[in-house]
């Protein structure tokens, strides 16, 4: 089913346009994308359209040098780690890999598996809800346990 096609408002008792804008256009685009001699008309009649092209956020930011609040957030990082390296002594497998998002903080963690687990799941609630107060922004933990530290590269 076809929908009715509007037309362009009339512009009876306006007043006229300055010469160096263009008349409106009578392909039905509406606003000017696409209303070019010899260019398609819009697919569609009335309101501009609210596609936009793809948005590429900016590469991300934090500790880089000469940007705001990267000595901040270098202590936050470095308190954080710290944190961790006392919370689940002797239990880090690797680096803790710290990525902040908007306004929370995730925290990934490879843990060796020298804790029972109901220790374990207790000190990852304490560490989550120690972190989201002192921080004042939701603070998310997310934990893998392995058998043995990871090696990366062999000598």
């Amino acid at each position: 089913m076809a929908l009715p096609v509007r037309a362009p408002p009339s512009r009876k008792g306006a007043l006229p346009l300055p010469p160096e804008v263009p008349p409106p256009s009578q392909d039905g685009g509406g606003h000017g994308r696409g209303s070019a001699e010899g260019a398609a008309p819009h697919p569609h009649p009335g309101p501009p359209c609210l596609l936009q092209p793809p948005h590429h956020p900016p590469p991300p930011q934090g500790n880089l040098d000469g940007e705001r609040c990267a000595a901040q957030r270098a202590v936050e990082d470095s308190f954080v780690r710290r944190f961790l390296h006392g919370t689940f002594p002797g239990c880090l497998a690797d680096e803790a890999v710290l990525k902040r998002r908007s306004n929370s903080l995730l925290v990934c963690l490879l843990l060796l598996r020298r804790l029972p687990p109901s220790k374990l799941c207790f000190l990852l609630g304490y560490a989550e809800t120690l972190l989201s107060h002192l921080y004042k922004c939701p603070v998310r933990i997310e934990a893998q346990t392995v058998p043995d530290a990871a090696v990366y590269k062999y000598l």
